[in-house]
């Protein structure tokens, strides 16, 4: 315990020395003396406080000069927390970083002071550092141990967005100890994060043969890729074909071509995956010059790549 104040009706206390200096005191006359201590945050259990009085002239009952006071000591450990997350909005197939924060406001020093945080679905653990104690990504409990009042500890924690990911991924975390807490209410928060997707689409374009004999087969062979780093969906290709050739037959390794549109409706790409097309035309006889071929892919912005094939009579 610490010394705080005291009030005495008579005479003098002396905290330092604990001896209160009450003066005379009249038959059946009585004195009073207040005292304010504050119980240090780690005491535990119980304590006891003993006084003695004693005075100059002889004492009949002795059996009634000291006193004890026991006094059971409880613990209160008001625990607080607080999350971050950034970037927010996160693009899917990156990195999201959550940053938590646990503090103790309070009076008690908090032990067995533990955070849960499960990671929400569309992620995946990467990595964690914790200014005191440590993080079981398989259990999702941050161990931090014990924190004096006034006392804080952080934990950086940071996950994959899955590349296929959408919407928004909402991360509740908890804190808890021993000791009871009087404030429930700040021992939980959650953080929203927006998911958005950004696909790097490419497409190339060869021909085979260059040159081409006129009345003869030409093969264009399209390749769309897909960057990333989030999945592409609903991609579209569109190839026009050039005049002076006829449509004769076309093979995807996923999707479908329609020859009356010359869209290639390939559908969905995996961040880093890719898809191929395979045209053949016949070149009309009557074709010189140069054939030239424009493919465009659909994402966030068109991609066109042109071909040329040269004619051969």
């Amino acid at each position: 315990m610490t010394y705080v104040s005291h009030s005495a009706s008579a005479g003098v206390f002396n905290s330092g020395t604990g001896v209160w200096s009450v003066g005379n005191l009249a038959v059946n006359g009585s004195a009073s003396l207040t005292l304010v201590v504050t119980v240090n945050p780690g005491t535990l259990g119980t304590i006891v406080n003993n006084v003695v009085v004693g005075a100059a002239e002889p004492d009949p009952n002795t059996g009634n000069n000291t006193a004890n006071e026991p006094t059971t000591v409880t613990t209160l450990a008001d625990l607080a927390i607080a999350k971050s997350d950034a970037p927010d909005p996160v693009v899917a197939g990156t990195t999201l970083t959550y940053t938590i924060v646990v503090t103790n406001y309070g009076p008690s020093t908090a032990t067995s002071v533990a955070a849960t945080d499960t990671i929400p679905a569309g992620v995946a653990y990467v990595t964690s550092v914790a200014s005191q104690g440590g993080y079981a990504p398989g259990a999702n409990v941050w161990t931090i141990g014990t924190l004096v009042p006034g006392a804080s500890a952080s934990l950086t924690l940071v996950v994959s967005v899955y590349p296929t990911t959408t919407g928004s991924l909402v991360n509740t975390v908890r804190v808890a100890g021993t000791q009871l807490d009087p404030d429930p209410s700040n021992n939980s928060t959650s953080a929203t994060t927006g998911v958005i997707s950004r696909a790097d689409l490419q497409v190339s374009k060869s021909d085979a043969v260059d040159p081409v004999v006129a009345g003869t087969a030409l093969t264009y062979t399209i390749v769309v890729t897909n960057a990333g780093p989030s999945a592409a969906t609903s991609v579209l290709v569109t190839d026009t074909l050039p005049a002076g050739v006829t449509y004769v037959s076309s093979a995807a390794s996923q999707g479908s071509y329609n020859s009356a549109t010359s869209v290639w409706n390939v559908g969905n790409v995996a961040a880093g995956g890719s898809a191929s097309l395979t045209l053949v035309v016949v070149v009309n006889p009557q074709t010189t010059g140069i054939l030239s071929n424009t493919v465009v892919v659909g994402g966030r912005s068109l991609i066109r790549t042109l071909g040329t094939t040269q004619i051969l009579s």
